[in-house]
């Protein structure tokens, strides 16, 4: 996972410090979930962030 997160030099003329991913790879590790990165389809890519479902979680 680790080395489908940095940004090559061509996109940055996009704009941006390309952190986003890395920054919500670490929180949802932290939280004992998982990033996930998929082709998709049309070009691009798909990413999912998966977290683990505490069942002693209780919404007030």
């Amino acid at each position: 996972m680790e080395n489908i997160l940095w940004r090559s030099s061509s996109n940055r003329s996009i704009g941006g410090a390309g952190l986003g991913l890395t920054i919500s790879q670490r929180i949802i590790r932290q939280h004992g979930g998982e990033l996930i990165a998929e082709n998709y389809p049309e070009g691009g890519a798909i990413m999912k962030g998966r977290l683990p479902l505490d069942t002693d979680y209780q919404c007030y």
